[in-house]
């Protein structure tokens, strides 16, 4: 049986590294239909859930105004890249890490947007609700 406790550094070093480097730059691309969307029609179609663009919209507008991240395409597109690659490596869905960001933001406590989401994908992993 795997120790939740001695996961938790692992996830979270990882989780910050695919972030950084997701968080840091952006894709390039060659133009398909895909990448002529903009980013939250791109996060309907990639993130895992039968979610609207609303829903997506209305659940990241909060996150990101919760850490400090100006609400605007070039973030859009960023964050939801970094949300879709800690999904891919933790298994844990987007929206459930957006919704752990929101829930366990605590008031007065400086942390980056990158930081809370490889955070909150690393406590999702190790069980925590």
């Amino acid at each position: 049986m795997v120790d939740k406790q001695s996961m938790r550094p692992h996830l979270l070093c990882s989780g910050l590294l695919c972030l950084a480097l997701m968080f840091g730059s952006l894709a390039c691309g060659g133009g398909s239909d895909v990448e002529s969307m903009d980013a939250l029609s791109q996060m309907e179609i990639a993130f895992e859930g039968a979610y609207t663009k609303g829903q997506i919209k209305e659940n990241h507008d909060k996150t990101m105004a919760l850490y400090d991240v100006p609400i605007n395409e070039e973030n859009y597109s960023r964050s939801g890249s970094a949300l879709v690659g800690l999904r891919k490596e933790t298994g844990i869905k987007e929206m459930a890490i957006l919704d752990y960001m929101i829930r366990s933001k605590v008031p007065g406590v400086k942390i980056s947007f990158p930081e809370a989401a490889a955070i909150s994908a690393s406590f999702l992993k190790a069980g925590d609700k």
